[in-house]
């Protein structure tokens, strides 16, 4: 920067560049988020057996992003009724938002849980679990994910033991 004394009264700068153009600051942002997706597995009627298997599966319904794996096992103690289950956590960016001009807008992404299950004696579960994850862009660095489920709190899964046989009466 240069100065020189116009002589009337005020001083002109003139503004020269060692590499012939202006200098450009560029800020970029960036901004991401954890959602995780639980789930419980219930056993009506008997406690889960030693040799009672179960692995969830979980989908995008609408290309959103999967956990790493997407489908895992559930560790089914032997005599408990109840098991519950954590997705790896996905995380969103904000190039998982809607982009409106220069502003990012909440979306929201649906999810599929299903089951497989090898429990001898039980009804299985025939719902479809929903899981809704919706992205909302904080503007200071940070994704939020609220996730919801068709279930309430969370997925949960129900298999209902029945005795069958004939019976025997005597009296």
């Amino acid at each position: 920067v240069a100065l020189h004394d116009n002589k009337k009264g005020t001083l002109e700068a003139t503004v020269t560049y060692s590499d012939g153009t202006q200098t450009v600051f560029t800020n970029t942002y960036a901004a991401e988020g954890p959602a995780t997706i639980t789930g419980k597995k219930v056993i009506v009627n008997r406690g889960f057996n030693a040799d009672d298997t179960m692995q969830v599966t979980i989908t995008a319904d609408d290309g959103g992003k999967l956990p790493s794996p997407a489908t895992i096992d559930v560790d089914l103690t032997a005599g408990n009724d109840e098991a519950v289950y954590n997705f790896a956590a996905i995380t969103y960016t904000l190039e998982d938002l809607q982009k409106d001009g220069n502003e990012y807008k909440d979306k929201t992404y649906t999810y599929t849980v299903t089951e497989t299950v090898t429990m001898p004696g039980t009804t299985p579960d025939t719902l479809t679990h929903k899981v809704y994850v919706t992205m909302h862009d904080n503007r200071n660095g940070t994704v939020e994910a609220t996730v919801t489920y068709s279930d309430g709190t969370q997925t949960v899964f129900t298999n209902t033991y029945t005795v069958a046989g004939p019976a025997t009466i005597t009296g």
